[in-house]
């Protein structure tokens, strides 16, 4: 683990190494742990927008797709900033992500993808139950 509490999982999701990713994954690496902004491998990896790393990680035995990072932004909500609709698609379905978490400014991965005015991550959102309706306080 580095100074900014990362590890080796993080690094390969960071650098887009999805094949050592995979083999962390499958010897049982924690893909859980957080760095010192909060993030995950999993935020890592979307930010990397790297859809292999993302579905390497959707297989550990146990991973929370919901994490928050200090700033309470899931890797739903930066697939959705980002405008990745591939990687949302991947998030809802496969990871079962939670389309209405709000970060700190009470804003939606919906509100967000809306906000950078990507189209297609707004209709993934959308078809998969995202609220337009949840107030933004």
């Amino acid at each position: 683990m580095t100074q900014r509490k990362e590890t080796a999982l993080h690094w390969a999701a960071f650098y887009q190494h999805h094949g050592v990713v995979g083999i962390l994954i499958k010897h049982n690496a924690d893909a859980d742990i957080c760095d010192c902004d909060g993030k995950t491998a999993l935020h890592k990896a979307v930010m990397r927008e790297d859809v292999a790393s993302v579905q390497a990680l959707l297989k550990a035995r146990r991973i929370n797709v919901d994490a928050e990072d200090a700033q309470l932004w899931t890797p739903l909500r930066w697939a959705a900033a980002y405008g990745n609709h591939t990687l949302i698609e991947i998030l809802i379905s496969q990871g079962k992500a939670k389309v209405d978490l709000q970060d700190r400014d009470a804003y939606t991965a919906l509100r967000w993808a809306a906000k950078n005015g990507h189209r297609q991550a707004i209709d993934a959102l959308i078809k998969h139950g995202a609220s337009p309706d949840v107030p933004c306080t």
